[in-house]
């Protein structure tokens, strides 16, 4: 760890840090202070309960205040994929005042459609424990158990997007009854994962495949699978 002197311009380092225990420039301590306080205000961001701080959590790099975390195999998806699917969940809350929206292990799209007016119909069911920051609309999901749902959101929304953490078969087939516990009976559909599981999503959802690919932030890590687009219903890009 890097230890800061206020009456001093350079910083010293232990060999262990990988500067071989020479003292940082003026600019290199500039940046790490930098770093630390950026550090210091997205935890106090992420902790508090209030408003104001979910509008910042909005408002800046989801990257930066969720890193990916490939333990639990998150890849966030890039700007683009993210403005499509957002603006087209965006569009099926805008055609009916009470829809509400599920997001199943996809925070990305959670995030840019938990704004404003919107922010009371979209709910987030995620492993991750860190999107708690969003409050009432968080609950905790766990794919192994898909059932453990709260008992007032069953057949309560009218759409529901997911993005399995897995891309295996056993994954979807679990999620899936996760999906039909959520949804109304004329729910709208969208599953995120590899080409692959078409058959899959055919047999446990009765989704078909999409001209929409879907991509993800280049991080130096390259997803092996091609992801594709499965919906229920008629998916066109806005």
């Amino acid at each position: 760890m890097y230890e800061l002197n206020s009456t001093d311009s350079r910083t010293k380092t232990s060999q262990d840090d990988g500067t071989d225990g020479r003292e940082l420039s003026p600019v290199e301590l500039a940046g790490l202070r930098d770093f630390h306080e950026e550090q210091s205000l997205i935890k106090t961001l992420c902790q508090s309960s209030t408003e104001e701080a979910r509008i910042k959590l909005l408002q800046n790099n989801l990257s930066k205040f969720f890193p990916e975390d490939w333990q639990m195999s998150q890849f966030w998806y890039d700007s683009e994929t993210t403005r499509v699917l957002s603006t087209e969940f965006q569009r099926l809350l805008a055609l009916d005042a009470d829809a509400r929206i599920a997001f199943v292990s996809c925070p990305s799209v959670f995030r840019c459609c938990y704004t404003g007016i919107t922010a009371r119909n979209v709910d987030l069911y995620e492993f991750d424990r860190r999107f708690e920051a969003f409050g009432s609309s968080y609950h905790y999901y766990d794919y192994n158990f898909p059932e453990t749902v709260p008992e007032d959101r069953v057949g309560s929304y009218s759409a529901v997007l997911l993005d399995p953490p897995f891309l295996s078969e056993e994954c979807l087939e679990r999620m899936a009854v996760t999906v039909k516990l959520l949804g109304n009976k004329n729910a709208k559909v969208m599953l995120c994962t590899a080409a692959t599981l078409e058959d899959a999503a055919s047999k446990y959802l009765g989704l078909s495949k999409t001209y929409f690919i879907p991509k993800h932030i280049p991080n130096g890590v390259k997803l092996r699978s091609e992801f594709a687009c499965f919906t229920n219903y008629d998916f066109f890009i806005h």
